[in-house]
């Protein structure tokens, strides 16, 4: 898959040609994790699904566990994610962030191969 390339605002990267910068492989799949990551499930309006239940953020009740179960509940979402091999989460009290490591088997197009993401910040 291709897709625009996007800086940590959210922004569609615009090169010194005028060009959008694309991104495809492996680094648009991590892209996209990040965005889905990054949305609240229902706030997009053209995929209600779509995102992660911030929720498991808000309530007090909420342990790091259960937001992990409510993480790993969307990234099965993306058909592309065969497996999540290692899960690591940090909860950072000075910032109230959540610091987010994962090692993913992902299928990127015919082939089948390991992704690697680090310091996904969710807060």
């Amino acid at each position: 898959m291709l897709a625009p390339k996007i800086d940590d605002d959210y922004d569609i990267i615009i090169n010194d040609k005028g060009n959008i910068e694309m991104l495809s492989g492996l680094d648009e799949i991590a892209q996209s994790i990040q965005i889905l990551l990054s949305v609240n499930k229902g706030e997009w309006a053209f995929n209600i699904d779509f995102g992660l239940d911030y929720s498991a953020f808000i309530d007090e009740s909420s342990n790091l566990e259960y937001i992990k179960a409510k993480i790993l509940q969307a990234l099965d979402t993306d058909e592309r994610i065969i497996e999540v091999e290692e899960f690591d989460m940090e909860f950072i009290p000075e910032t109230r962030t959540i610091k987010i490591d994962l090692k993913m088997r992902v299928q990127n197009g015919e082939t089948e191969e390991t992704l690697i993401i680090s310091d996904i910040i969710n807060g």
